[in-house]
């Protein structure tokens, strides 16, 4: 099973940086993406939830939050770190077992 990581660091913010996982998981441009995220979770909440604040400092969070996205699940982990698996490879090893 193969999954997309992208660092919070590298986009502007983690909202950002999901839908760069997504896209690059599904290996679509992100403009190709059909569900906006905000269907799904508010973005403007993980941004809060997981970005730094407002001085520019990283959270002293832990934890993550999970959801699916756009064929994908996605793992938001308290570093920024973003990781994506298409929910059609799960399917295909549930199905073989």
């Amino acid at each position: 099973m193969s999954s997309s990581v992208t660092s919070a660091q590298d986009s502007s913010a983690v909202s950002t940086a999901v839908v760069e996982a997504v896209a690059r998981e599904r290996g679509v441009p992100i403009t190709e993406i059909d569900t906006p995220l905000n269907d799904v979770v508010d973005p403007d909440a993980l941004d809060a939830l997981f970005g730094s604040t407002v001085t520019g400092k990283e959270r002293m969070t832990t934890g993550h939050v999970e959801f699916t996205f756009a064929g994908c699940d996605v793992v938001v982990e308290a570093d920024g770190s973003v990781r994506a698996t298409d929910c059609s490879v799960d399917e295909a090893s549930e199905e073989a077992i």
